[in-house]
Parts: structure tokens; sequence; C-alpha cells
């Protein structure tokens, strides 16, 4: 076997998993469970989108010749480009064009605002994790049963394949940023630890790693409240429950950014164990169709493939989502496999 064969090998199984995991984590839940978020005033899982969308975040997309993002009427509201790179470094065109807008208060409809943009709609707080809450106490079986229906492997090899380059795998998630798994965290939910330490049992042995695990926090908020910012909570330190679908775009392009900065010669897997369902976009027939933030995940997804990154996303339950149509099929990312990939023109073109 060749080390690059040895390579694709790993990535797709570390892959499989976690993709695994997530399922049959998620497993314990389905339809009529509300999120494991007990200080949340609505169920966020079975939310419609007039529910999960509020007033107080948008994104818009700029139109082809304008280069800042307008600003509304309204003093109170912040303007951002919704990907911001450290250091002065040049965004990619094909993310430029994104605006953020957030208000501290109630917000507003800024329907009437477009001018310089083709399109602004309210963000929505509608990324789950692909599980339900995780019961401590069953947790040992579930681990068992996972290793198990992975093939029944205890260790890796105690050494990666000769030439073979460890993996960089990046977990957007619950879980607050991390280069490398904690011990004993101290998160809100155990969703995306409990991931990052599955990972690590199975690609570490004898303090040999064939992986390196980190985690992009893409689930921050911990209470939400559509009709106020202000009675909403998010915590960056310990992390959330639920996030936004802009978010998740935030945190794929920032893990990219971390990737490409100080750690470039490793493969990257972008292992996404969550998603969000359809009704509230990302299934229309083109990306101009899709509502801006389902539109800006899209856009740094396809970054991050044009960089060589494996993106893997949870298909999800058949009965999770809002108590809406659709409720059955693969959540979103996931559902994008069928879409073509992005190919060398497009990539220049980003």
């Amino acid at each position: 076997m060749s080390a690059t064969s040895s390579v694709h090998r790993l990535r797709l199984f570390l892959a499989a998993g976690l993709g695994g995991w997530a399922l049959l984590a998620g497993g314990c839940g389905g339809r009529g469970k509300s999120f494991p978020c007990p200080e949340c005033p609505i169920p966020i899982a079975r939310a419609t989108p007039e529910r999960a969308c509020p007033n107080w975040r948008w994104i818009g997309v700029l139109g082809d010749r304008v280069a800042v993002c307008p600003r509304p009427a309204d003093p109170a509201w912040t303007v951002r480009p919704l990907f911001e790179d450290p250091g002065g470094t040049p965004i990619p065109p094909g993310l430029s064009r994104f605006c953020l807008y957030e208000h501290d208060g109630a917000g507003a409809d800024l329907t009437q605002e477009k001018p310089g943009l083709i399109d602004i709609q309210r963000d929505c707080m509608a990324v789950l994790p692909a599980a339900s809450s995780l019961v401590e106490s069953a947790y040992p079986d579930l681990q068992r049963r996972f290793l198990f229906e992975a093939g029944g492997i205890t260790d890796f090899p105690p050494q990666p394949p000769a030439g073979s380059p460890s993996v960089r795998l990046a977990l957007l998630d619950t879980a607050p940023n991390f280069d490398e798994p904690a011990a004993n965290p101290n998160n809100r939910s155990p969703h995306g630890y409990t991931l990052a330490n599955m990972a690590k049992r199975l690609a570490c042995a004898a303090g040999d790693c064939t992986a390196t695990i980190t985690a992009r926090l893409a689930l921050p908020w911990v209470v939400y409240e559509p009709s106020s910012r202000a009675l909403s909570v998010r915590d960056d330190v310990r992390g959330g429950f639920v996030g936004m679908i802009g978010e998740l775009a935030e945190a794929s392009r920032a893990e990219v950014v971390a990737w490409q900065a100080g750690d470039a010669a490793k493969p990257l897997v972008l292992n996404l164990s969550v998603g969000w369902n359809p009704v509230f976009g990302g299934g229309e027939a083109t990306v101009a169709a899709m509502p801006p933030a389902a539109q800006a995940v899209h856009a740094a997804l396809a970054d991050a493939l044009c960089r060589g990154a494996a993106v893997i996303a949870a298909a999800g339950n058949l009965t999770w989502g809002p108590e809406v149509e659709p409720s059955e099929g693969p959540l979103l990312p996931a559902a994008w496999e069928g879409r073509d990939a992005p190919t060398e023109a497009d990539c220049g073109a980003a």
C-alpha cells in the first residue's frame, strides 16, 4: 500500500467512524423531543422559520460591483463582512460578498434596505447536533457498540505508515475552540466533546496519533429568545446547544484559516455532525436561489474543498427536525452531497 493510499484510507475511516457515532447517538432522540437546552424558552428542535429566524440577525449578499456592506438607516445596527480573516488576510471573492447585520435589541425588518445588496434575509437559529443529549450512564455501552460497529478495532498501529502525514480533523460543533481535547472540559453540551474524544480514541495509540483533533465552535447559543438579542445568551467559553446557519459558515472559514496558517502540511477533514432542516433553506435548485445564510455555508465549504479539504456532514435521523415538512431525508449541508463539487474553474474564480 502506498503512502498516499494510506492517507486516503485513514481519512475515510475517520469520517465513517464519526458519522456512525453521530447517527448512533442520534438514535437516543427523535420527533417530539425538545432540544437539550433547559433554559431555552422554546423547543428549538420543533421551531418553525417564523420563530427560529429573528429580526436581530440578517445576512446580505453584495452586488457584483459593490465592495462595502451598506448600512441601514438605524445606527444601532452592527454591520461587518460575515467572513473576517485575522491579520488582514485577503478574503476570497466568493466569500467577500456576504454581509452580517446584528442588532442588540429586537432588530427590525431589513428587506426594504437593500441598496447595493442582491438579497438580504434573516439568519436562522436552526443548526442542531445530529443527536439528542447523551445520557452519561449510557455512554460506555454506546462507545463499546460504536467500536464494534466500526470493525472491532481496539487500536490503530502505534505508528502511521511510513511517509503518511498525520491528518487534521476539525469538529464544527458545540465544543469551544481547541487544538487538543481537554481531559475534563466544563462544556455545556457533551456532543462536541464526546465526538472529539471518540476520534482521539480511534486515532491515538500509545501516545502516537494519526490525527490532530481540533474544534471550532459553531453552536454557541445557550438561551434563544427570538424577540430580542438582549434576552438571548451565547457562551464562547463553554460552548452552547444550538447555532445560526451563518455561524456554521463562519466556523468553517475560521478553521480553514487556522489550518492554512499553522498546519497546512496535514490534510484537513471538516467533520460536521450537525445540520439544519431544509425548511430553513438550502434545498433550492440553484445556490443563487438559497437564502443568504445557506449560500454562505455553501461558499465556505466550497472554498475548503478548493483548498484540498475533505468535508463530512451527518445526514441526521429520519424523524429529526422541526415538525413541519420536509421532516424526512438528509439534513443540510449533508443533502448537498448530490450536487456537483466545485470545478477547477470554480475554484479559480473563488
